[in-house]
């Protein structure tokens, strides 16, 4: 379909790219024409927002801190919990 008019407005699809449901983003990362890349659908399909990685592990890092007390590298090195290996 190269034009919309009145009688063919009912077989297109409107994308809204903040709906939950993932399907409409997912199916329009397939409607390449890869042979020419004509068609090709660019954008943000699909905006998801989640926390970054590093924000997770310094999360983990500060409760780890709270709950286990921060930790001590020379008094590990100098406990009895040590072994030499040959």
């Amino acid at each position: 379909m190269d034009t919309v008019t009145s009688a063919n407005e009912d077989d297109v699809i409107v994308h809204d790219a903040n709906d939950p449901n993932p399907e409409t983003a997912f199916t329009l990362t397939h409607l390449t024409n890869v042979a020419t890349l004509h068609h090709t659908p660019i954008g943000v399909l699909r905006p998801v927002r989640q926390p970054v990685y590093d924000a997770l592990i310094a999360e983990q890092l500060k409760r780890a801190e709270i709950e286990q007390r921060r930790g001590d590298l020379c008094a590990l090195l100098a406990s009895s919990e040590t072994w030499t290996t040959t």
